[in-house]
Order: structure tokens, then C-alpha cells, then sequence
């Protein structure tokens, strides 16, 4: 009885976790995650093995950055006979996005076997009727390969076939996520007012269900295209402050502080709120006066510190500050 509960328990802590993961509460995810995963291979639920693995590879690079990261795929390979494909074909979609998001457009190339027109990888073979989601994610890497190979227009006749499918199964968190790809397409190809007119749409799907993590993920890639929407957003009725606080990131000032020597991540972006919160802090608030003043919960409070340390590469409240002094942002 012991083992089936556990098991049990471990399948709903690695559900949660995924939920925690996609709605930003990235300590939650961590605290399900880490009570999750020591029995992954009991339960036998692919989709709560995905969930787990999807979290753990994610939150590695983020905290501890791409090698780390790519080790917990190699790490979770091992496991992947378990489950068969569907779980050979959800890492393999963690790996592609680990990759790209990492400039390694090679090693992307390389685990899907596209040779420039056609996909080898058998994790990526068409098979209609027999897993709905098999053949959305399969749509999924085979778009973010296509983007990477200045091959948008073949992405976007993929991406449209995907959506209609995700549409009228319900599928709505791959819909925004198809919707993510769909605007990073367009912008490859040239049209970048679709573009923003399918990212609001992929925003405007996404809040209502407090999916800000995917757009996060995205780094770089999908900066300017927020950067040009948000105005639009802002415009709609009944906007979430939060969510808009968490997905529209602000880079810090170019400065030659910013650097390898200094422990912080090129590129590493910053929220509004993180901005916000950095500069109480630096005022001299504690953290309890700075959640009453922002009218957010101290849980809350704590948990943006938790993802500001790691971008500013400190490992404590005066650190941060020093740096976040350093680069300007204060």
C-alpha cells in the first residue's frame, strides 16, 4: 500500500510541479519536483513523467545554465525505455528547445536528423490517429528547426495544420505555444505585423490561464516582437498586471560591467516587477515592507528574489544589490 501511494503522490507532485512550472512559481515547481522525481519510474503515467522531466531540464537551465542542463537530458535518456515513445519524443521536443535556446543549432540539427528537407529522427514519423499529441509535438520541433534553418515558410504550413488540429481537440496550452512559433515565423519571414497580431493573440489565449513561463522561455528570440505588442496588450480589457509584469522583459543598460567576470548571464533579462522590487530593496525596505507596499503576499516577494539572484549571479540581498547597482539598474 506504501508503494502505491507513493506512487500516486508522485504522480500528482509532478503534475503540480508543471503547473507551478507554466504559471511562473518557479519555488513551487521546485519544492513538487523535488518530492516527484525520486519515484518517476514508479507510477508508469507518461505524462507525469514528461511533466517532471520538462521542469527539471528547464529549471537546470535556468538556474545552473546549459551544460548542466543538457546533462539532466542524457540523465533522463536513461529512463526513456520505460515509457516508450511518447516520452522518447517529449525529450527529444526538451532537447530541441534546450539547444536552440542555447544557440547549438547543430546539435538540434543533429538529434532530429534533418537533412535540410525531411526529418529521420523515427521519434518524428507522422502517425495520425494514434497519439494526438504525438503528432503536435512533433509539429512542435520540427517548427522550432525549420525557424532555426531559415525555413519559415515550411514552419508556418506546419504550424497551420498544428493549430487546427489544437484547436478542435481543446490542446490549449500547445495552441499558445504553436501561436509563440507561428509570430518567431513570421518574423523570420518578413511579416512582422502578423507577427504581432498572432503574438497578442498567443497573450490574449495565455492569460486567462496564467501561462507565463513558455513566453520566458523563449529568451531572446521573442524579445523585440514583445517589446512592439505590449502597447496592444495593455489595451485589452481586464488586464492582468502580473502577467505583464512577468512576460515583458527589461534589459538592463549595455555596460561594460556586465560581464563573465562578474557572475551574470549576457543577455539575461529582467521584469518590471523584478526592477521594481530591486529598487525598494535598495531604499532599505525589508521584505515583508516591500510585499505590503506592492500590495503582494511575502510568499510572492520571496519568490522574485529567488529569480533575481540567479540573473544577477549573487547569491544574497546585498550582492544583488551591488550588482544590480553596477549595471544601472537602480
Amino acid at each position: 500500500r506504501l508503494g502505491h501511494a507513493s506512487s500516486a503522490a508522485s504522480t500528482t507532485s509532478l503534475m503540480l510541479a508543471q503547473a507551478c512550472y507554466e504559471l511562473g512559481e518557479l519555488d513551487n515547481a521546485a519544492r513538487y519536483l523535488k518530492f516527484g522525481l525520486p519515484h518517476i519510474t514508479d507510477h508508469g503515467v507518461v505524462e507525469a513523467a514528461v511533466a517532471g522531466f520538462r521542469v527539471m531540464i528547464r529549471g537546470k537551465a535556468r538556474q545552473e545554465g546549459f551544460e548542466a542542463a543538457l546533462d539532466a537530458c542524457y540523465e533522463c535518456e536513461g529512463v526513456r525505455r520505460d515509457y516508450g515513445p511518447r516520452l522518447a519524443l517529449m525529450l527529444l521536443n526538451e532537447y530541441v528547445w534546450l539547444t536552440l535556446r542555447h544557440g547549438r543549432v547543430d546539435k538540434a540539427v543533429e538529434a532530429t536528423g534533418f537533412d535540410g528537407s525531411t526529418f529521420r529522427n523515427a521519434c518524428l514519423a507522422v502517425r495520425e490517429g494514434q497519439w494526438e499529441v504525438y503528432d503536435l509535438v512533433s509539429a512542435l520541433i520540427r517548427t522550432r528547426i525549420l525557424i532555426a534553418t531559415n525555413n519559415a515558410d515550411v514552419a508556418l504550413r506546419i504550424i497551420a495544420g498544428a493549430l487546427a488540429v489544437a484547436a478542435r481537440s481543446g490542446r490549449r496550452a500547445i495552441k499558445v505555444e504553436l501561436l509563440v512559433l507561428r509570430s518567431r515565423a513570421e518574423v523570420a519571414a518578413g511579416r512582422q505585423q502578423r507577427a504581432h497580431r498572432t503574438l497578442l493573440e498567443a497573450l490574449s489565449e495565455a492569460m486567462p490561464l496564467g501561462m507565463v513561463q513558455m513566453f520566458v522561455d523563449e529568451g531572446p528570440a521573442l524579445q523585440s516582437t514583445l517589446n512592439a505588442v505590449m502597447p496592444m496588450l495593455m489595451q485589452l480589457p481586464d488586464i492582468d498586471a502580473a502577467f505583464v509584469d512577468t512576460v515583458q522583459p527589461v534589459p538592463p543598460p549595455a555596460s561594460d560591467a556586465c560581464g563573465e567576470d562578474d557572475g551574470i548571464a549576457a543577455g539575461e533579462v529582467f521584469s518590471r516587477r523584478e526592477i521594481q522590487i530591486l529598487k525598494l530593496l535598495d531604499s532599505g525596505l525589508t521584505n515583508e515592507a516591500v510585499a505590503e507596499r506592492l500590495f503582494l503576499s511575502l510568499k510572492t516577494v520571496k519568490w522574485y528574489l529567488y529569480t533575481i539572484y540567479p540573473k544577477l549571479g549573487a547569491k544574497n540581498r546585498t550582492g544583488a544589490l551591488a550588482k544590480a547597482r553596477k549595471l544601472g539598474l537602480l
